[in-house]
């Protein structure tokens, strides 16, 4: 299955946009977040230049996947899963993991919550699952934010 696509998003960066370069797309995504203070929750991502084909090379922060680490289940857990939750709903957010939202709650707040959020929907940022987020040094982030196209 070939990969035909990235998402689209209208940043100045994707005005020479490959199409099918994801890496292109996140460093553009990434950009714009720092633009906008909102770097931090995302991995940074670059470019480093090209092989002797003319393919792209690039870099990102390396980064632990939610998918790689135990979490606790604990009742203080639940809690401030149940919490995260509810700051979802009231936020009008899609609660893609309340453990990492709870946890991003607690370093940052809601109204950095209610911020990436806004970004989040504006750049059509999706595909946030367990293999996608992650920390970096403590913290929640972010490092798989292009998406996933796939034209038939």
């Amino acid at each position: 299955m070939e990969l035909e696509g990235a998402n689209y998003v209208d940043l100045p960066e994707m005005k020479d946009s490959l199409g099918w370069d994801y890496c292109q797309l996140e460093c553009a995504i990434y950009n714009e977040a720092v633009k906008r203070g909102l770097g931090s929750y995302f991995a940074e991502e670059g470019f480093l230049g090209e092989l002797s084909c003319g393919h792209p090379v690039y870099y990102q922060q390396r980064c632990i996947p939610f998918s790689e680490i135990t979490p606790d289940y604990s009742e203080k857990t639940e809690k401030r899963r149940t919490s995260a939750r509810a700051t979802c709903k009231q936020i009008e957010m899609y609660c893609f993991n309340s453990l990492w939202i709870a946890d991003f709650l607690e370093q940052y707040g809601a109204d950095e919550l209610a911020r990436l959020n806004a970004f989040l929907k504006e750049m059509d940022i999706g595909d946030l699952r367990d293999c996608n987020i992650g920390y970096l040094d403590g913290a929640p982030i972010l490092f798989d934010y292009s998406g996933f196209r796939q034209w038939d």
